[in-house]
């Protein structure tokens, strides 16, 4: 991605309002880092890049970032593998989110893989039981043990949330309380799953500009008045447009993303945010104007935060 392309895909986002302060008790900001290997298969760049992400969310927030987990070298392992390596960090992080939680602090969280959420959904279901889940990916993260074809754990999150099979970190969630965003790379065992126990799907569509884009009208009226907890996978966005390492083409422009974020924020009540995926591109330049960029994408959902 050329730095020229990158600073105008910065520049085209407009900065939004930030909404002014009201007189009444927020709950406090909780920015984390989750760096530990998660699912890192090629590159240790998502690690570092959940560090850098933070640490700007945290700057913006006018907080400082918890840091969870150094970053690790990569590791091509199947699902059960993960899990044993990655347990004793993933429990540690449910383990902090827990206690921050239950003293009423509203979670912002940048991680380096998908994988991490095994840790943090449930702890977010625990203590917000009537919450629904909005996954924004280009994935759809539903595939089990059984019908998986890769064995890769990062594609079988929001499965184990829903107890489809036993992950060792709990569910909480059930499948009507699940949106899915964005996805346009499903299996087909797994598309098949989902369909059958019901599980809201609002796949990208081409518009007439030919650009993929969200029905953010449907979208608004599927989290109208309920609590979210808001995902957002960095490869939901186009890998023309922004670095990613699952490099699945048609995606959302940086703009188009905004936009999506702010119909959920718009709409509902969020309880907790993370992001996932950064891939920190290694040249510095291209890494600061990719972080811009980003950070102009979540713009409505830190105002958000903020104002709750």
């Amino acid at each position: 991605m050329s730095n020229s392309r990158s600073n105008l895909l910065a520049n085209n986002l407009v900065a939004m309002r930030r909404p002014s302060g009201q007189n009444r008790s927020k709950p406090a900001i909780e920015v984390l880092a989750l760096q530990g290997w998660a699912c890192d298969r090629y590159t240790d760049r998502a690690m570092i890049g959940a560090g850098l992400v933070a640490h700007e969310i945290a700057k913006r927030l006018g907080r400082s970032e918890t840091r969870l987990g150094t970053p690790g070298a990569p590791a091509d392992l199947g699902w059960r593998e993960t899990i044993e390596r990655s347990a004793p960090y993933l429990h540690g992080v449910a383990r902090t989110l827990s206690a921050s939680m239950a003293d009423g602090a509203l979670p912002v969280i940048a991680a380096n893989r998908c994988a991490a959420t095994i840790a943090t959904i449930p702890v977010a279901m625990a203590q917000h039981p009537d919450a629904c889940l909005v996954w924004i990916d280009a994935h759809g993260d539903y595939n089990t043990p059984d019908i998986t074809e890769t064995g890769y754990l990062g594609g079988m999150v929001i499965s184990s949330l829903c107890g489809e099979w036993e992950s060792g970190f709990g569910a909480g969630l059930t499948p009507d309380r699940v949106i899915l965003v964005g996805m346009r790379d499903l299996d087909g065992a797994e598309e098949a799953l989902l369909v059958s126990r019901g599980v809201t799907i609002i796949k990208s569509q081409r518009a007439d500009n030919g650009r993929f884009v969200i029905d953010t009208e449907r979208l608004a009226k599927a989290v109208s008045g309920r609590k979210v907890w808001l995902h957002v996978d960095c490869d939901v966005m186009d890998p023309k447009l922004f670095p990613a390492e699952y490099k699945i083409p048609n995606g959302l422009t940086p703009a188009d993303l905004r936009t999506t974020l702010r119909a959920v924020v718009d709409h509902a009540d969020l309880v907790g945010f993370e992001l996932t995926e950064f891939e920190a591109p290694r040249n510095e330049d291209e890494c600061a104007v990719a972080i811009g960029t980003l950070m102009a994408v979540i713009e409505p959902v830190l105002a958000a935060v903020e104002a709750a």
